[in-house]
This record gives C-alpha cells, sequence and structure tokens, in this order.
C-alpha cells in the first residue's frame, strides 16, 4: 500500500492497434446510463446491445460500431494488447481505495473491488499505467 504518487519503472507502450480509436469497446453489452460524450468510437463485438446512447453521444469523427468488422477488429486488437500487458511484472501493487493517489506509468495490481475516489493515471506516449485486479472492477468517477 501507498500514499500520495506512486512511481513505477519506464514501461514501454502496449500496442493498442485499432482499439486505440475506441472510448468504450464491450464485448457483449454497453449500458450508458447518463449523458456521456464520447470523443472516441463505441463498439461492441461479438454482443449486438448499446443502449443509452442517446442520451450519450458519439462525437464525429468517431463512429459507434456494433457487431461489425471494425469492431471485431477492434476487440482482436484489444486482447492481443491485454495479453501483452499482461505478461509485463508488476511495478506496484495498490490499496482498493484510490482516493488522492496519482499513478505513473507502470503496471499496478489491487484487490478485488471497487477502485473508488477520485484518482489519476498519469501517461505520457512513452508510459501507460495498467490497472489488474482479480475479479469483476467497478470504476469510480476519476477526475472531470
Amino acid at each position: 500500500m501507498f500514499a500520495g504518487a506512486a512511481n513505477a519503472a519506464v514501461v514501454a507502450t502496449v500496442p493498442l492497434g485499432s482499439s486505440a480509436n475506441y472510448s468504450v469497446l464491450g464485448g457483449s453489452t454497453v449500458t450508458n446510463t447518463g449523458n456521456s460524450t464520447l470523443a472516441g468510437s463505441l463498439g461492441v463485438w461479438p454482443g449486438t446491445s448499446i443502449t443509452g446512447f442517446p442520451p450519450g453521444k458519439v462525437l464525429a469523427p468517431a463512429t459507434t460500431d456494433k457487431t461489425n468488422a471494425a469492431a471485431k477488429n477492434a476487440q482482436s486488437n484489444l486482447t492481443a494488447a491485454y495479453v501483452n500487458a499482461a505478461r509485463r511484472p508488476l511495478d506496484a501493487t495498490t490499496a482498493a481505495d484510490l482516493s488522492g493517489r496519482v499513478l505513473q506509468g507502470g503496471v499496478y495490481a489491487g484487490p478485488t473491488g471497487q477502485r473508488s475516489g477520485d484518482h489519476q493515471l498519469r501517461e505520457t506516449p512513452s508510459s501507460r499505467a495498467r490497472m489488474t485486479a482479480p475479479a469483476e472492477v467497478a470504476e469510480g468517477r476519476g477526475p472531470q
């Protein structure tokens, strides 16, 4: 566990391929419950359900890709990126509550549960932050 900022070693960028163009990319369903505005694309594959758009918005030139070739390719790229990132060694272990934490680029693991509170992942073109947990994670509201 740590307080304040956490620094990890400089980590090579995970190649995201076409999945980098997506703000939200779901496997079975995507559900929006508010007035979300996405600057990147919205997609789902192999599932078929996207709900809550509208009121949610996808800003041009981003697209909504529902069970099409673009979404399938992005999911494939995302899976490859996950496998790439999952093979990397951990730089630090975090607490479930990330309130007030600033995480630099690196590979972090945490316990099962909600990551609550305002927190920041500081990423640069040469470093990314990756969070892993042993089960489903519900993300809290990040900085606005």
